[in-house]
C-alpha cells in the first residue's frame, strides 16, 4: 500500500477524457448571501456522469466561488481517483464525467484535498497497486 500525493493546476479542459453515461456523483447548489448562484437550489448539479459506484467523495473551495470535487470511482470496476472543477458561475471546468487523476493498476481510495495556495489543489489517496 502506497499514498499518493498529486497537485492539479486549475484548468478549463479535462486532462483525458473519459466515458459519458448516467449521472452519479451530484452537488447540490444552493443561493444565499456571499454565495455562487448555481442553478436553482432545487436542482443538483451533476459532477460525473457515468455509472458505477463513486465514494470516498470529498470537495474544496477554490477561493473563487467554485469548488473542487474529488472521488474514489468504480467505472471500470477497479477504483480509480477521478477530480472535478466547479467554476463560480456553476459551470464544470472539465468534462461531466470528471478528470482522471490516478488510473494506475490496482485500488485507489480515501481521496483527501487540499489548496496550494497558487489557485490549485493537491489530492493525496490511498493506492493499492503494490498490495
Amino acid at each position: 500500500m502506497l499514498d499518493v500525493l498529486l497537485r492539479l493546476r486549475r484548468a478549463r479542459t479535462a486532462p483525458r477524457p473519459a466515458l459519458a453515461a448516467a449521472a452519479c456523483v451530484a452537488m447540490l447548489a444552493i443561493a444565499g448571501p456571499a454565495r455562487a448562484t448555481w442553478p436553482p437550489a432545487t436542482q443538483n448539479l451533476p459532477v460525473c456522469t457515468v455509472t458505477g459506484a463513486q465514494n470516498y467523495r470529498t470537495a474544496i473551495s477554490d477561493g473563487e466561488g467554485g469548488m473542487f470535487v474529488a472521488w474514489s470511482d468504480a467505472r471500470y470496476s477497479i477504483t480509480d481517483i477521478y477530480v472535478q472543477h466547479v467554476l463560480a458561475e456553476g459551470s464544470l471546468a472539465w468534462l461531466s464525467t470528471g478528470a482522471p487523476a490516478c488510473l494506475a493498476t490496482g485500488r485507489q481510495d480515501q481521496v483527501v484535498l487540499t489548496r496550494d495556495g497558487a489557485g490549485g489543489i493537491i489530492l493525496a489517496w490511498r493506492d493499492y497497486h503494490n498490495s
